[in-house]
């Protein structure tokens, strides 16, 4: 009983610390200093139509996920039943959750009004760098894979690949930006 407490007051603690540091990230983030980010009309249009996008990849996912399980399990080889499904389902939303950034990256949506992008890119780098020294720790302790099991400790691996596509993402777009501004000043 002890244990269990002992468990469910850190899983509390964890969610309240993981509160905190997001509404941090978000002061630090904006000019304003405010959690919110506010966005203009057009970039909430853009907005919605990458969570519409998202979603769609997410269904998607599930639906190859399923009917993978259905034929794996009509020949006996299922590679997936290995991996905890919490994980599958995890890569799944972070799938949806990169194809969601970069769409609205590409359409001039990522970054509200408010936003200090310079603030922003080195908190996504650091969330980046720490999760892949998670992940690099876990795979040399021997612990990323288990019995022949992947284990949670991917899911490290799997935010930082996140952290990096959107700043890489970004990186293009801000390049592309610059050069149409270029060739128009040019002309």
């Amino acid at each position: 009983m002890a244990y269990t407490l002992g468990v469910i007051v850190g899983i509390i603690v964890t969610i309240v610390m993981v509160g905190v540091l997001v509404a941090l990230f978000f002061k630090l983030g904006n000019k304003d200093k405010r959690v919110k980010t506010e966005y203009d009309e057009r970039q909430k249009i853009a907005i919605g139509e990458g969570y519409k996008i998202a979603y769609w990849t997410l269904a998607a996912l599930l639906v190859v996920v399923q009917m993978y399980k259905t034929i794996a399990g009509s020949f006996g080889t299922d590679y997936l039943a290995k991996t905890d499904f919490g994980v599958i389902a995890f890569g799944m939303i972070i799938i949806s959750i990169m194809v969601f950034c970069v769409y609205c990256i590409f359409n001039g949506a990522y970054w509200g009004i408010n936003n200090n992008k310079k603030n922003y890119v080195i908190i996504l780098g650091a969330i980046g760098v720490l999760n892949l020294g998670l992940a690099l720790a876990s795979i040399i302790n021997g612990n990323f894979v288990v019995d022949g099991v992947i284990s949670g400790s991917v899911v490290n691996l799997m935010c930082a690949i996140l952290m990096f596509v959107v700043l890489g993402a970004a990186g293009i777009k801000e390049m592309k930006d610059k050069r149409n501004t270029d060739e128009e000043g040019d002309e």
